[in-house]
Parts: structure tokens; C-alpha cells; sequence
């Protein structure tokens, strides 16, 4: 994603030593940890100033108010009920890889 310009960002609830390690490690470009479930959707406004989109992925209830609060919410397949009913997108195989594909159909349909 970031080959294609699109700033990653992720949000959890797990410590910040833990949470700082992965987003290292998968090289994304920021990192908001420790995070409560109920301050999940005020950090996704918060992200939104400045006019950007944004797409929230999750796979908990925890994940369903900022799935409601995202430009689009994407929910693991496997997840629970709660998040599958509120994303945008389910991906059905759980496969975080299919979010390039949903990128790439999504432009090419706005094309279109």
C-alpha cells in the first residue's frame, strides 16, 4: 500500500511496545496503541481531518463503531457477526491481501 501512495495506519488496544514492533515490521506509517475500544471511532475522526479517506479493517465488535465512523469499513470474514454486519466489505477469505484487489476494482470501476 504505501508502493501506491496510501498512508497505513493501525489502531489497537495492545501495548505500545508490542504495537510499535508490527508496525515496524510490515512498515506502516503510523501506529495509535493502546487504544479502548469505545475511543476507536474518535481516532478515526480525528484521522479524517484534513479531508482524507479512510478505510478501517477489523475483525471484532470491538472494530463496528469505527467500521460505522470510516469512509469504508472492511471486516475479516472470520470476525464476528457484530463487524461483518457494519463493514462496508467482508472479505470472505480472510485474506488481508485482497484489499489490493478491492483497490484495484474500485479504481477501475470509478474509471469505468
Amino acid at each position: 500500500m504505501n508502493d501506491r501512495g496510501i498512508e497505513t495506519v493501525m489502531m489497537t488496544g495492545d501495548n505500545s511496545r508490542v504495537a510499535t514492533y508490527v508496525g515496524e515490521k510490515f512498515g506502516l506509517s503510523k501506529v495509535i496503541a493502546e487504544v479502548l475500544p469505545h475511543e476507536k471511532s474518535n481516532n478515526v475522526k480525528d484521522l479524517k481531518r484534513g479531508g482524507k479517506k479512510d478505510t478501517v479493517i477489523g475483525n471484532g465488535i470491538n472494530d463496528a463503531p469505527a467500521f460505522a465512523e470510516a469512509d469504508l469499513g472492511i471486516a475479516i470474514g472470520a470476525g464476528t457477526e457484530v463487524a461483518i454486519e457494519t463493514a462496508d466489505v467482508v472479505l470472505v477469505n480472510s485474506n488481508p491481501v485482497d484489499i489490493l484487489t478491492i483497490i484495484k476494482l474500485s479504481k477501475a470501476s470509478r474509471r469505468k
